[in-house]
C-alpha cells in the first residue's frame, strides 16, 4: 500500500516541474529539432554569445545544467540539448560518438550558430572535443568537466569494475534493476547520499529505463571513437578550462591533471566533490563555469 502511495507521489517528476518553471521565468523554453535522422529536444533562452551545454551519461540537460542555464542566460544565448538516447532525444543512426557530434552540428546549423562557447561534462566532454576536432565552426571558450578526453587509458576502468563487482563498465551505467541506481550515485558522488527505494525507482524510470541497447553501444564504442584522434594540439588554440571533482572515482584527479597539461589548459579543482560536482558542490560548479565563460 505504502509503496503504491510513494510511486504516486513522484518526487522526480515534481522536482523536474519546479526546474522547468524556474527556466520559464528566465525565458528559457524547451524546443525540438527534427530531421529525417534526428529528434533532439533542447532548451534555449537568453541573449548574447551562444553557449552549448553538453550533459553527462545517464542524465539529461535539465537535471545536469538547470542552474547554469538560469545563470548564463543573463548574458548568453544558452542551448542545452538532451543528447541522443537520453531524455527525449533519439536517432535512427548507429549509436556512436560521431552520431552525437553530427546531431549537435545539425542542431547548431539549424539555429545558424557559427561561433560559440561550449561546456561538456563527463560524456558530454567527449562530444565537445569531437566537435572541436571537426572544425566546423569557431569556438571561443571550452570548459571540459570530469572528462579525460584523449589522454585516458581505458584499461584503468578495470579497477573501477573490480571495486563495484561488475564485469564491464557498461553494467554500472546501464541496468535493469532500479536498486542499482544507488550504486551509480555512489560512483558519481563524494557524499554518497542514501536515496529511498521509491525515489530510485522513479529516477530509473525517468532517466535509465529506455534505450538500453543504444546506451551500451555508446559506452562500448567510446574507446574506438576516441581513437580517431590522438594528437591534442587542435585544443591548444582555444582558451580552455578543465574542471574536476577532487574525489572523482571514475576518472581520478591525476587524469584531470594529465589532460589539462596535454592541452595547456587551466585546471580548476572542486574540493570534496566526485565525478558529478554539480551534485556534490552545485554552487561551486556553477560559479566555476560562469566565471570562466564570462572573463
Amino acid at each position: 500500500m505504502f509503496a503504491h502511495f510513494f510511486d504516486f507521489c513522484n518526487v522526480v517528476r515534481l522536482r523536474d516541474k519546479v526546474l522547468v518553471r524556474q527556466l520559464k521565468r528566465r525565458g528559457i523554453r524547451s524546443c525540438v529539432y527534427e530531421s529525417d535522422l534526428f529528434h533532439v529536444k533542447y532548451w534555449m533562452g537568453g541573449k548574447g554569445p551562444a553557449v552549448l551545454l553538453l550533459h553527462s551519461f545517464g542524465r539529461n540537460a535539465l537535471t545536469t545544467f538547470s542552474r547554469e542555464m538560469n545563470e548564463l542566460s543573463k548574458d548568453h544565448l544558452v542551448i542545452a540539448p538532451d543528447l541522443l538516447w537520453f531524455g527525449e532525444s533519439h536517432s535512427s543512426k548507429i549509436p556512436a560518438l560521431a552520431t552525437q557530434t553530427e546531431a549537435m552540428n545539425r542542431l547548431l546549423d539549424d539555429l545558424n550558430i557559427r561561433e560559440l562557447k561550449i561546456v561538456g561534462q563527463s560524456y558530454g566532454g567527449f562530444i565537445a572535443i569531437d566537435m572541436i576536432h571537426g572544425e566546423n565552426r569557431e569556438f571561443h571558450k571550452v570548459c571540459i568537466a570530469n572528462c579525460p578526453g584523449t589522454t585516458y587509458d581505458v584499461k584503468e576502468l578495470d579497477e573501477v569494475c573490480v571495486k563495484y563487482n561488475v564485469r564491464s563498465i557498461d553494467e554500472l551505467f546501464v541496468f535493469d534493476d532500479p536498486a542499482k541506481f544507488q550504486t551509480l550515485v555512489d560512483l558519481s558522488t563524494f557524499k554518497d547520499p542514501w536515496i529511498p527505494g521509491f525515489i530510485l525507482r522513479q529516477a530509473y524510470r525517468a532517466y535509465l529505463s529506455r534505450n538500453h541497447a543504444q546506451l551500451k553501444e555508446l559506452l562500448n564504442s567510446l574507446q574506438r571513437d576516441q581513437g580517431h584522434y590522438s594528437d591534442t594540439t587542435f585544443l591548444k588554440r582555444i582558451p580552455m578550462m578543465v574542471l574536476w571533482g577532487e574525489k572523482d572515482e571514475l576518472f581520478p584527479m591525476k587524469e584531470g591533471e594529465k589532460f589539462a597539461n596535454s592541452v595547456d589548459a587551466k585546471l580548476m579543482v572542486i574540493h570534496n566533490a566526485g565525478h558529478a560536482p554539480q551534485i556534490d558542490r552545485p554552487s561551486k560548479f556553477t560559479k566555476a563555469i560562469c566565471d570562466f565563460l564570462r572573463n
